[in-house]
């Protein structure tokens, strides 16, 4: 997503994604690979930057069986006050199928990761945020969330198995990491998804994009 906040020029023309204004800004919004058209002039922008989603799912015969964390959040930059004079080639990422990572999203030389996926009875996968690991009947064993990337993302929560089920941890978001699964009276309970983050609400609000005004939550 870009903001444009400025341009150099009244012969300029911007073409690509879905054109939103408001709150100073003229919003282009790409939910799709595309180009950013840029001609007679320059713009300056800042950058949203968001990558696909890590996909989670149960991985076994049954939930009490073998249980996958939740995906974590795809990474999440902003880059500031970009001036841009010529075509963009924007390639947005995919969210992951089950057991899957989320695509990179890529705007020139910034590169978003991709969300880690949750997983069965195995550590949770890295990435822009990290997956929730997952947990097995009967194993006790913790199995950690992945890591996320710097800047861009927090880790997953760990999952892991009692003798009565077993549990995953959840993904991580831009603003937290993933919960632990839990052991409560015996059964086990599923950490919760890593936190959005709500910086970049009025952006959410003026593009109708996010969830509840904020970005790149974690799965639980």
């Amino acid at each position: 997503m870009l903001g444009i906040m400025s341009s150099s020029s009244k012969a300029l023309t911007v073409t690509g994604g879905t054109l939103y204004t408001a709150s100073g800004y003229n919003y282009r919004v790409f939910t799709s690979s595309g180009t950013l058209g840029v001609s007679g002039g320059s713009i300056t922008a800042d950058i949203l930057v968001i990558a696909g989603g890590g996909g989670g799912a149960i991985a076994g015969a049954s939930s009490w069986d073998d249980v996958c964390g939740g995906g974590g959040a795809g990474g999440l930059q902003l880059v500031s006050a970009e001036v841009i004079s010529s075509n963009k080639t924007i390639t947005i990422g995919a969210g992951g199928a089950s057991n899957t990572n989320g695509s990179n999203t890529v705007f020139g030389s910034t590169t978003s990761t991709g969300g880690g996926c949750g997983t069965g009875n195995e550590p949770g996968a890295s990435g822009g945020s990290g997956g929730g690991g997952g947990g097995t009947y009967g194993d006790t064993t913790v199995n950690a969330g992945g890591a996320g990337t710097s800047g861009q993302g927090s880790a997953g929560g760990s999952g892991k198995g009692t003798t009565t089920g077993s549990a995953g941890g959840g993904g991580g978001g831009k603003s937290g990491a993933g919960g632990n699964a839990v052991t409560s009276a015996g059964n086990p309970v599923p950490g919760v998804g890593g936190t959005a983050t709500s910086v970049y609400s009025t952006w959410a609000t003026d593009t109708s994009t996010g969830v509840s005004g904020a970005y790149a939550g974690g799965g639980g």
